[in-house]
């Protein structure tokens, strides 16, 4: 019996996290419609730049569309870049205009 609810509260949360997650991801085109808030923008990386000449040596990531017809545009400071793998980067942030 004790496994059961185990079971249970477990697949319990693991249905209100997909609901969750759900609630809070949006495309790069309707990001624009959630400035302030925290919100997971799923797309494709369509093109990057590194400006490591620029102070703070910025990496862009535009989403679904390349510069300069990006919709969605992921700025990661030199200083954090190491955080990042190449593949399979999954980033949940604020919503800037």
């Amino acid at each position: 019996m004790i496994k059961f609810i185990k079971g249970l509260v477990i697949s319990t949360l693991f249905l209100l996290t997909l609901i969750f997650a759900q609630n809070n991801t949006i495309s790069a085109d309707n990001a624009y419609k959630y400035v302030g808030e925290i919100k997971t923008v799923c797309g494709k990386v369509e093109s990057v730049f590194y400006s490591y000449r620029s102070n703070g040596k910025p990496t862009f990531l535009n989403i679904d569309k390349a510069y300069p017809n990006n919709e969605f545009m992921i700025v990661i400071w030199g200083n954090n870049r190491y955080k990042f793998k190449p593949t399979n980067v999954r980033l949940t942030c604020s919503v800037h205009y």
